[in-house]
């Protein structure tokens, strides 16, 4: 997972894990520790967000009734969030 809200997505709809291990590679090779310290300062700060304007102050309060299916804004590619659904 690289986004927070994604993090909040999964947990609501069961997840009790997730991986970010792209997400912590790609900030330790930006900056060394400070730069993996700072992703996951950033990934914190964007989960509380998500979780503040869900209007929930806990993960157990999460259900799968937060999350709701919505179209593609454009085609899946390379440089997208989930490249292995290009066609």
């Amino acid at each position: 997972f690289m986004r927070g809200t994604d993090v909040v997505k999964a947990i609501a709809l069961g997840a009790e894990a997730v991986g970010i291990g792209r997400l912590c590679g790609l900030g330790l090779a930006a900056g060394g520790v400070p730069g993996l310290v700072r992703a996951l300062e950033l990934l914190e700060d964007e989960i509380r967000i998500c979780l503040g304007l869900l209007g929930v102050t806990s993960y157990a309060e999460l259900s799968p009734q937060y999350v709701a299916a919505a179209p593609a804004v454009s085609e899946p590619g390379i440089f997208s969030a989930f490249p292995h659904l290009a066609p």
